[in-house]
């Protein structure tokens, strides 16, 4: 699944963010995202199957862009 969100104007894009299932690599689910500002942010990843959660901070001032491929446990192989 792949998402963008705003923080001040829904006409100005902050962050890109897509969720993979790499379980058939990895037995993980992947996350990807893409900071187009630099102030700070928060952004959780949940499984709303198992609960299981990731949380990725962005400080004042930075650009971000992240790949995690061991983001979330998977229940095993799809």
């Amino acid at each position: 699944d792949t998402g963008y969100f705003w923080f001040f104007r829904d006409s100005n894009v902050e962050i890109v963010l897509k969720v993979l299932d790499g379980r058939s690599l990895n037995t993980h689910y992947w996350v990807f995202y893409g900071a187009l500002s630099n102030v700070e942010f928060r952004i959780e990843v949940v499984d709303t199957v198992t609960g299981a959660a990731k949380t990725y901070t962005n400080p004042l001032g930075t650009f971000a862009s992240v790949g995690d491929t061991a983001a979330l446990p998977g229940e095993g192989s799809p």
